[in-house]
């Protein structure tokens, strides 16, 4: 009986992952990747005018936000790049969300360089955490289109230059659509910690953008979206969720998001580098507060989640479990074999897509790796944060 009982949920577990990856994952492997030509708006610059370029009515203006608490240097640092974009009609809305370093002088002196930039500075708030810092972003906004990064993001290089079409490449193509739904990766260090890190990245593109092309939208991440002002104000701002610290993009976009108001943006051009945690309990706060949303997704969300994270571990444990005991191994060998060769196939073409290839190799490792992943944060999926840094 013990041994049919774990056949079973190992026969059940890799049938449920085959599932997730043929029918829904290999979306995104073999989604097509329009090339977006920069430039051919009317891109001349004026001599008069300090960054950005010259606006045009036939362009969209748009409005980038950023917030910012404590951070002097990534502003320093990063926030050139963005005001440097070669997008006709943008501003840039930074918001000092009560810093105690240097952050309102570095952004005094950058508006004084920048007519487009335009600084807000907080400090009391109505609603929790960013997204308190986010709402006074969103309102002081002239544009009808909202870019949202965070101050530690920048534009990845395009050929070891910097990248000055990012906001083109989000802009473009979006037509009738109010929400795009963007990569924002974390740059490549040495250690293990910076490539587990970057996997884990991937495989949350991999769940939020794979499920979006099948229809089931539910999230996206605030350091790289753009959607329309209306939606906002449509939704009522954060007010559906704002005594949650957090889900400023996640459960915003979980809240507004359709099957046919988004569109998937994956040129390369607009891809948001972050400077990635160089240790695991920095690292593990990140994630913990990033996590302790996942509670307030819709029942259909949460059921989908659930079942992809049950059935991958499951199948692990059962397979070790039969494997330990000797029970079946040709069988639990084949659903491995199997499982593998499909993942692999799919993993590789997604890294490929994602600018990630250096991470096929690891695959296999990282992905028994996970497991351990589901156990350690699984307290988070009960207790919430209520800070962000």
């Amino acid at each position: 009986m013990f041994k049919t009982v774990l056949q079973l949920i190992l026969f059940g577990a890799v049938a449920c992952q085959l599932f997730y990856w043929i029918f829904i994952f290999s979306k995104l492997a073999f989604f097509e990747v329009k090339d977006n030509v920069v430039g051919t708006q009317n891109t001349s610059p004026d001599p008069e005018y300090s960054g950005g370029l010259a606006p045009s009515p036939t362009v969209t203006p748009v409005s980038v936000i950023i917030c910012a608490r404590n951070e002097a240097a990534n502003l320093a640092k990063n926030l050139p790049l963005i005001l440097h974009q070669e997008y006709p009609d943008f501003e840039v809305v930074v918001v000092n969300d009560a810093s105690t370093d240097a952050t309102e002088q570095i952004l005094n002196s950058f508006s004084q360089q920048y007519k487009n930039l335009r600084v807000v500075h907080i400090t009391n708030k109505k609603i929790l955490g960013k997204k308190g810092a986010l709402a006074a972003g969103i309102e002081a906004a002239q544009s009808d289109w909202l870019l949202l990064t965070d101050a530690d993001c920048y534009p990845s290089p395009e050929g070891g230059a910097p990248n000055k079409h990012w906001i083109s490449g989000m802009v473009k193509g979006m037509n009738a659509k109010e929400i795009g739904l963007a990569y924002a990766p974390y740059e490549k260090r040495d250690g293990f910690l910076n490539t587990f890190i970057r996997f884990e990245t991937v495989w949350t593109a991999t769940q939020y953008m794979g499920f979006a092309l099948v229809g089931l939208p539910y999230m996206g991440v605030g350091r790289n979206m753009i959607y329309k002002k209306k939606i906002y104000e449509k939704a009522g701002g954060f007010q559906k969720h704002e005594h949650i610290a957090s889900g400023d993009d996640d459960l915003f976009i979980n809240s507004v998001i359709s099957k046919k108001n988004f569109k998937i943006i994956l040129q390369p051009e607009t891809f948001m580098l972050s400077e990635p945690k160089t240790q695991w309990n920095a690292y593990f706060t990140q994630k913990k507060r990033h996590f302790s949303t996942a509670t307030s997704y819709t029942l259909k969300h949460k059921m989908m989640l659930g079942m992809l994270s049950a059935s991958h571990f499951s199948y692990f444990v059962t397979a070790v479990c039969l494997l330990a005991l000797k029970i079946s191994t040709i069988f639990v060998l084949i659903t491995i074999v199997v499982r593998t060769v499909v993942v692999w196939y799919l993993y590789g073409k997604i890294l490929h897509k994602l600018r990630e290839r250096n991470l096929f190799w690891w695959i296999p490792l990282l992905d028994v790796v996970y497991v351990l992943f589901y156990i350690v944060f699984l307290p988070t999926l009960t207790f919430r944060t209520q800070k962000w840094q």
